[in-house]
């Protein structure tokens, strides 16, 4: 007879692990009293039978526990052998459903990919950015990046992670807080020279830098600290893995070999590890000691000047003592030797923050102060955290999109769902059945979605977050672990209460309920879910709206030059003059530089061309600074003045205008009477009320001639976007003596395309003379694009999510729309055969749709206004509660959903009332 599938577990019992142990112990007892009756019959008393029987038995509480033991492990394996049959059977089930309706399921998945490829694709990137410690660096509670946080002007505070020499030293010898601090700095430098020289990235470190990180080289050694020595003849240098690989053909034999960097020859000495680019994200080539490279690209005094904030600092705390503590014990230190110096970083705090950027620092905040920046935490590193937020709202708008299409296909099901309802079919049973569809759709959209985070995170990396090290593959495990938990989210929001809801129907009537019955109105929630995913649109709409309007500020504002024909060139010379005296250097720069300016001067595409000492947004320079008659300048402090030492064609080459005076004149020249010229923020700090031109400044010190004031310039911005204005000035090339003769920049105006200018500039450059380093010419505008890429990159996520979460809602109101117009049908008919013309039923289907965005409306709206305040910091010049964005934002959604709802009103007004009617 052939076994028919499901007979025995028709009629078995349910076992338990109560029921098993029951029957252990009745059958040890019957086993027990069987021997002992048997016994006794041969004609023991019934107590020597009955030890009898245990002896012959054995140990009873041994063979209890082990009958026990077998028998939960019997039920077990069975109760997992009935779980997966089920599962195997609902998922069949689930399957078969979904083949019936392709375009539900298609539709479902494509929707449900968007929501988890948004999420899967900000994950690897702020997985990367905050959420872990960059790799083969060591990650303890005790390993710290130092910030500095100081008080400006408004009522905030700036935090920045670079220092002076004096102050790192100060903090890892006597601050009593840390146990070994490293100092390093990231500069762009030069592999090879003349003609075939190339740029590389390189980065300046102390000799203890790498121990302290707990990094291992791939290849040979880290350099020691007893390398790192400024009268090093031929210092040590450590190439990355990636320079070594493609530079030098991962040759293992490079070790030892002598290479070029910045015009001076290196040892190799050794190679870092794939992906090793120190505590911060940023590409690095090779790394050579800090202190032999220090004092030509900083200066000769780098280890005693205070007035340059250049060196990044990595610190081991001392475990005996608590963070707060270290934290003030480092403040104090770094204070006093501040003020005994007399500089304006005396009011900065020490901060420690976490090697993984999502810890943040752990300080407090200073009561009443609004923090400038997170330490930790780059500009994209809060935007990216930012985003990630975004995404989950993205998630959450599929998933409501996605239960109320469940829901709609519930009511569509319902004869079905109840028949197998009264066939005895158990409603937990129902909820799984019902729940593995979800699942199904589910794991189907993470697996598109993976492929399209994929491409997204490769997007992300090439086009916002380029100047990041990216070695890692773009999806790797923990992106598919976090996908895989994305679905099973997925599966519970958006599966389980349309589940729950077709489980919980009325038999009765639903078995009664006929073709025109079939179905139901639209529930509460269902209504709901439409209301949510419009107030989750407005939020994210809100928040593109102000995005894009604080990067149409950005590109707007007036940075007190013109920098989009501006190029600037920048070539390291002090490799070059290294060893001569002072005097021949002045000399031989002087002429070369001239040389330049001729050279470039008669380039095709050229304007003009100039010198300058610093360049904006790339550096800055603060110099002693005296006024005839004042002991201090206390309105100024900590904020400046800067300086620039310029050639005379300076302001024109960059497009700064002057407001009154004069610029400078070719005849203002060294040798001539020095002369400067001041922005109007100094002009009206300095001298208020009064008439500047004819002003005498002392530049460099009491000692030195007068600088007369000629001009007053428009006001610049020097270093960030959202600085106060400082006073700024401008002295004449050669006339101070405060600059390294080797720090010099070309500035070159173009009127014709500017990559090309740049190409002929650097060619013309790179062959003056045949042993210069590599001759970097690239664009002004190209130096000020990192201080805008966060706004960029806001603007265009918060533009994407917010435009496919409005795409979802709207086909997401659209479906339901036209669902519910079904399931009216009749209704319609009767409507019409009434009377009702075909503009009142489209008005009746598209009112009820663009009430409920209207609620929705209503909703985010408030949301959106309660906590937009939070993003205050990373808007430029629009408020967070901006009138104009919030009402561009409600005609946007109430337009969508009045499109969404056009189509299926247009289709309701076709209703014939005499088919209807005919149909009953």
């Amino acid at each position: 007879m052939p076994r028919l599938p499901g007979l025995r577990r028709l009629f078995r019992h349910v076992d338990s692990v109560d029921r098993v142990q029951r029957d252990v112990d009745d059958e040890i007892a019957f086993h027990l009293d069987a021997v002992t009756a048997e016994l006794v019959a041969g004609g023991l008393d019934e107590g020597a039978a009955r030890r009898e029987a245990e002896r012959r038995f054995g140990p009873v509480d041994q063979h209890r526990s082990s009958l026990k033991s077998e028998g939960r492990e019997r039920l077990t394996r069975a109760r997992w052998r009935t779980a997966l049959d089920e599962l195997r059977s609902d998922l069949g089930y689930a399957v078969r459903g979904l083949v019936r309706e392709p375009l539900f399921a298609l539709g479902a998945i494509f929707t449900l990919a968007i929501g988890i490829a948004a999420n899967s694709t900000m994950f690897s990137v702020i997985d990367r950015l905050l959420l872990r410690a960059p790799p083969h660096v060591r990650d303890t509670p005790e390993m710290s990046l130092v910030y500095f946080t100081r008080p400006e002007g408004s009522g905030r505070a700036f935090t920045r992670n670079n220092t002076s020499w004096p102050d790192f030293a100060a903090l890892r010898d006597s601050s009593g807080a840390v146990k070994d601090a490293a100092a390093y700095f990231l500069a762009e430098g030069s592999l090879d020279q003349g003609p075939a020289a190339r740029k590389v990235s390189l980065g300046l470190a102390t000799g203890n830098f790498f121990n302290l990180l707990g990094a291992s080289p791939a290849l040979g050694r880290w350099f020691t600290p007893a390398e790192d020595d400024p009268a090093a003849t031929e210092p040590a240098v450590v190439l990355a893995d990636a320079l070594w690989r493609g530079q030098f053909n991962a040759d293992p034999a490079v070790l030892g070999r002598a290479v070029r960097l910045d015009g001076r020859m290196h040892t190799v000495v050794g190679v870092a590890p794939p992906g090793f680019h120190g505590p911060q994200s940023l590409r690095v080539d090779a790394w050579i000691p800090i202190r032999t490279a220090a004092g030509r690209t900083i200066g000769a005094d780098f280890e005693t000047s205070r007035n340059w904030f250049w060196i990044k600092v990595v610190a081991e705390r001392r475990a005996d003592v608590p963070l707060t503590m270290a934290a003030e014990r480092a403040t104090l230190v770094h204070q006093r030797a501040n003020r005994e110096s007399k500089q304006s970083d005396s009011l900065a705090r020490v901060v420690f923050a976490s090697m993984v950027p999502a810890r943040g620092a752990g300080v407090e905040r200073t009561p009443g102060i609004e923090q400038g920046g997170r330490a930790g935490f780059t500009p994209q590193g809060r935007i990216a955290a930012w985003l990630g937020g975004v995404a989950a709202v993205v998630l959450l708008i599929v998933c409501a999109n996605l239960a109320n299409l469940l829901l709609s296909r519930a009511s569509r099901r319902r004869r079905e769902i109840a028949v197998r309802l009264a066939m005895g079919v158990r409603r937990g049973r129902l909820v799984r059945q019902l729940l593995s569809e979800t699942l199904l759709l589910s794991l189907a959209s993470g697996s598109v979605g993976l492929l399209l985070a994929w491409w997204g995170s490769a997007f992300m990396r090439r086009t916002f977050l380029a100047e990041m090290a990216w070695d890692s593959a773009a999806i790797d495990a923990r992106v598919v672990a976090f996908t895989l938990c994305a679905c099973l989210v997925t599966v519970v929001m958006a599966g389980l209460a349309p589940a729950l809801v077709a489980s919980r129907q009325d038999l009765t009537t639903a078995l009664k309920a006929g073709t025109r019955g079939g179905g139901h109105r639209r529930t509460t929630l269902q209504r709901a879910l439409l209301v949510a995913q419009a107030a989750l649109s407005v939020v994210l709409l809100v928040g593109a709206g102000l995005f894009v309007r604080s990067l149409r500020n950005v590109a707007s504002v007036h940075l007190g030059y013109d920098a989009s024909k501006v190029l600037v060139a920048d070539v390291d010379l002090g490799p070059v003059f290294a060893g001569a005296n002072r005097d021949s250097v002045d000399v031989e720069v002087d002429r070369f530089w001239a040389e330049a300016l001729e050279r470039v001067g008669h380039l095709p595409g050229v304007a003009s061309a100039a010198l300058g000492v610093t360049t904006p947004f790339a550096s800055s320079w603060a110099s002693d600074f005296k006024l005839p008659g004042r002991d201090s300048l206390p309105e100024l402090r900590g904020e400046g003045p800067y300086v620039n030492s310029v050639s005379p064609a300076f302001l024109a080459t960059l497009g700064t205008r002057v407001t009154r005076g004069r610029g400078f004149l070719p005849t203002d020249v060294k040798g001539a009477e020095p002369v400067g010229v001041i922005n109007e923020e100094m002009a009206t700090r300095l001298w208020p009320g009064q008439n500047p031109i004819g002003q005498c400044m002392k530049v460099g010190g009491d000692s030195v001639p007068c600088t007369t004031v000629v001009g007053v310039m428009e006001n610049s911005f020097r270093d960030n976007l959202r600085e106060e204005t400082v006073p700024q000035y401008l002295v004449v090339l050669g006339q101070a003596t405060w600059q390294q003769p080797t720090w010099r920049s070309l500035f070159v105006r173009t009127n014709g395309d500017p990559a090309v200018v740049a190409a002929l500039v650097r060619e013309r450059l790179q062959t003056q003379r045949p042993d210069l380093p590599y001759a970097h010419v690239r664009t002004l505008r190209s130096i000020i694009e990192p201080e805008i890429e966060p706004w960029q990159l806001g603007a265009t996520m918060f533009g994407v999510f917010g435009g496919l979460a409005l795409l979802v809602a709207a086909i997401g109101l659209y479906a339901v729309v036209a669902y519910d117009v079904s399931q009216r049908w009749h209704e319609l008919g009767v409507r019409s055969a009434l009377g009702a013309r075909p503009g009142q039923l489209r008005g009746l289907i598209v009112g009820d749709g663009v009430r409920h965005a209207m609620v929705g409306l209503v909703i985010g709206g408030v949301v959106a206004w309660a906590f937009a305040p939070l993003a205050s910091g990373m808007l430029y010049r629009v408020a967070p509660r901006d009138p104009v964005t919030y009402s561009i934002v409600a005609g946007v959604l109430l337009g969508a959903a009045a499109v969404a709802c056009l189509l299926p009103a247009r289709r309701a007004a076709r209703v014939a009332p005499a088919d209807v009617l005919r149909g009953d």
